[in-house]
């Protein structure tokens, strides 16, 4: 780990950081790393070193979100080169441990199925918003428990809901619910009365980012997408398994590496702009391909589905009986797909 002198305060904390590892004292290093990011919580390379350090004390959840924003941090002309180098390298080191937060999720996601039917519902909530925050293949997997988890913290948080009493981290997961739900309102509101409720500089920069994410283009969320580890093989293979898309293996495997190819550049790109560019580039790469014939297949597949009220009404009926979901789930599972479809279309088909 390297100090990086911008601020020489936020430094001087990392640098103390530093030897409280060196001393094998984590937790004082935990503290000292928050402090830095207190006073500079932009700086990727001291929140990488804090969720590195909350992922050996088995902090999992803390390590997730603070790798996450990293995940999604810019390289900086600002910063320099060195931290530029690092963030790069840092990014590479959260990648790798995707299977290892895959296997957490998997494990929450049974402790939840071993114990469902334990009265302490808000306990299985936070169960599986663990399992959904480690692994998101399980998500897609198991669509119809997001609105049943919903309902559990609904009914847990009423006070704070109504303004009564303010619970601040289990308000932040229903927020991430509303999130994978679509609804992006609810969430929005909760980030916004969460920021009444920050401590420092630092938990005010983490609620800040997830409601800024919520706002983001649909351009800027895809370049974070190609940036990240989400277009998994697995993860390819459940999603589409689950929505009874066929896709053979060939078909990921060139997806894969499609996305693979323009990670690397997106990574070593600092301004938007120049992301920007690239992103252009990769459309352009698809657009050859519809061309071509290889993406022609899909393109006649969703407008056939988009008009055959049959096939829809067939694909409500799979996911009914595939996931057990009550009627309203399913009706908005498939009104949510077809808007995806749609985007698809638009991105990348038309």
């Amino acid at each position: 780990m390297f100090a990086y002198p911008l601020i020489a305060e936020a430094s001087e904390k990392f640098q103390q950081a530093q030897a409280a590892m060196g001393a094998r004292q984590p937790q004082r290093a935990e503290q000292l790393l928050i402090d830095a990011l207190n006073i500079e919580p932009d700086n990727a390379v001291y929140r990488y070193s804090l969720g590195y350090i909350q992922y050996n004390l088995q902090k999992f959840v803390e390590a997730k979100k603070n790798f996450d924003l990293v995940r999604n941090s810019n390289l900086s002309a600002e910063k320099g080169d060195r931290y530029n180098s690092d963030l790069k390298k840092f990014k590479k080191a959260i990648r790798d441990l995707r299977q290892a937060f895959d296997k957490l999720g998997t494990l929450k996601f049974e402790a939840y199925k071993q114990n469902k039917n334990d009265p302490q519902k808000l306990k299985l909530a936070v169960t599986l918003y663990q399992a959904f925050l480690f692994n998101r293949a399980i998500l897609a997997q198991n669509i119809n428990l997001l609105n049943e988890s919903i309902k559990i913290y609904e009914e847990a948080l009423q006070p704070s809901l109504n303004g009564d009493q303010w619970y601040n981290e289990p308000m932040l997961q229903l927020a991430y619910f509303y999130e994978l739900s679509g609804q992006k309102d609810k969430a929005a509101e909760i980030y916004m009365r969460a920021l009444d409720y920050v401590k420092d500089l630092n938990e005010e920069f983490i609620v800040t980012s997830r409601f800024d994410y919520l706002n983001r283009s649909n351009k800027t969320k895809l370049i974070d997408m190609l940036k990240s580890d989400e277009f998994a093989p697995e993860s390819i293979a459940s999603l589409t398994a689950h929505l009874s898309i066929d896709m053979s293996k060939r078909d990921q495997e060139q997806l894969i590496n499609a996305v693979s190819d323009f990670r690397s550049e997106l990574e070593n790109a600092i301004t938007d702009e120049e992301q920007e560019q690239i992103l252009l580039k990769y459309r352009s790469e698809l657009t050859k391909r519809q061309e071509s014939g290889e993406l022609s297949k899909y393109k006649a597949e969703f407008e056939s589905f988009s008009k055959d009220k049959a096939a829809q009404e067939k694909l409500k009926k799979e996911l009914q009986q595939y996931t057990n979901a009550d009627d309203s789930t399913v009706e908005n599972f498939t009104k949510q797909f077809s808007k995806d479809l749609e985007q698809l279309k638009t991105d990348y088909l038309d």
